[in-house]
C-alpha cells in the first residue's frame, strides 16, 4: 500500500483481483472486436500506458479510452508492448528470487 503525503488514509496503488479481471475483460473485448471505423484520437499520456501494463489503478474512463486507442496507434501499441515485457520480466525476476 502507498501512503499519500499529508493524507491520513492509505490508498492502494495496484488493482484488486476484481479490478484486474475487469481490466482483462475490457482489453479482451477491445482486441476481439475493434471499432469498425478507425477514429482519430489523441494519444494517452505514456505514463498511463505504463500504469495499465503494470496493472496499476487508472480511472476507468481514462483506462477505456487508452485501451480503445491502442489498436489504432502503432506507436502506443509498441510502447504498451515494451511496458508489458518489462512487467513480465520484473514478475519473473521476483519469482526467481523466491525459487532460488
Amino acid at each position: 500500500m502507498k501512503k499519500e503525503l499529508g493524507d491520513s488514509k492509505e490508498t492502494i496503488l495496484f488493482l484488486s483481483d476484481e479490478e484486474d479481471q475487469t481490466l482483462r475483460e475490457i482489453v479482451r473485448t477491445v482486441m476481439q472486436f475493434p471499432p469498425s471505423t478507425p477514429r482519430v484520437t489523441e494519444c494517452p499520456d505514456p505514463e498511463i500506458i505504463r500504469m495499465i501494463a503494470f496493472h496499476e489503478k487508472v480511472d476507468r474512463k481514462i483506462l477505456e479510452k487508452a485501451v480503445l486507442h491502442l489498436p489504432e496507434c502503432g506507436k502506443c501499441k509498441q510502447l504498451a508492448d515494451k511496458h508489458i515485457a518489462e512487467y513480465r520480466a520484473l514478475r519473473q525476476a521476483r519469482t526467481n528470487k523466491y525459487i532460488n
